[in-house]
């Protein structure tokens, strides 16, 4: 498999896994190694970078002259991979919110497999397609069904 098929699989994971918006994800990519180019390359001149959404061709262009997207380097690649999940988290908060601001007022059951006590009495839940840190009731207030095996 080829880095570019890989790429496009992947964005689709991701899309598939976590329902963030393929577009986005596609024009976070681009940024991302604009972002890091810049840095790697100091350039001044317009940068532009673009992926093929059919093959996963990353194209990358200074002033209209191609530049080869290999020659960025591994500083430039890690500065996009942290660029990329820091929009890929943005993404994903939003994307839950989005999904909980529909609910608002409404029970909403799931399992809580941890929880931490210490830090905002947080609890990580899980149900059905989402998977959220959120606020929960105070543990006194716990039905006591529900704190055993705590």
């Amino acid at each position: 498999m080829s880095a570019n098929e890989e790429l496009l699989r992947l964005i689709d994971s991701i899309h598939r896994d976590k329902g963030i918006d393929k577009e986005y994800l596609f024009r976070s990519l681009e940024g991302a190694i604009r972002q890091a180019s810049q840095k790697r390359l100091g350039t001044s001149g317009e940068l532009v970078v673009t992926i093929n959404r059919m093959n996963g061709e990353i194209e990358a262009y200074e002033d209209g002259r191609r530049i080869d997207p290999a020659t960025f380097g591994r500083i430039a690649a890690q500065t996009a991979k942290q660029v990329m999940i820091q929009k890929i988290r943005e993404a994903e908060r939003g994307s839950i919110f989005d999904e909980f601001a529909a609910r608002k007022s409404t029970v909403v059951t799931g399992t809580v497999p941890t929880t931490n006590r210490i830090v905002l009495r947080s609890a990580c839940a899980k149900s059905g397609s989402w998977k959220s840190r959120a606020m929960f009731a105070a543990p006194t207030q716990w039905v006591p069904a529900t704190l055993s095996g705590l």
